[in-house]
């Protein structure tokens, strides 16, 4: 039997807050602005406006597209070094604009380094967010 991967509905906010608390570093140069675009886009075009994005836990990694990026191999190496679960990540099954191609696989959009670090020191699961309709296509690939 196959085994079903928990997940939870997030509201906009809740997934503003999420996001914001990944790029403590402000790595990526990820604001509050943008990620509140992405909220705003997915809750106009979501099945459900009020809980646009879903938290899954456990997400397996092997279904992921992530990007490795050989310059930033001494950020995944002290990334492999935690002890502790990782932040989610967030993904996409295209480009920012959160449409959905059903024959695209799941792209990382924020957190490649976290994935790439995760493979390294032999996790097989990431937690990972992504949109409602993201979601339902990803499902399908378990």
């Amino acid at each position: 039997m196959r085994q079903t991967t928990p997940a939870m509905f997030l509201t906009a906010e809740e997934f503003i807050n999420e996001m914001n608390h990944q790029d403590i570093a402000g790595k990526h140069g990820a604001t509050q602005t943008m990620w509140r675009i992405v909220a705003d886009y997915a809750s106009q075009h979501s099945v459900d406006p009020l809980r646009p994005f879903v938290l899954v836990l456990d997400l397996p990694i092997n279904c992921l597209e992530a990007e490795h990026a050989p310059e930033h191999q001494q950020l995944v190496l002290d990334y492999a070094q935690q002890k502790t679960k990782f932040p989610p990540i967030f993904v996409a099954l295209t480009n920012y604009q959160l449409s959905v191609d059903p024959l695209a696989g799941p792209k990382v959009k924020n957190g490649n380094h976290r994935v790439e670090a995760a493979r390294l020191r032999g996790d097989t699961t990431i937690d990972a967010i992504m949109t409602r309709e993201t979601w339902e296509n990803v499902r399908k690939l378990l």
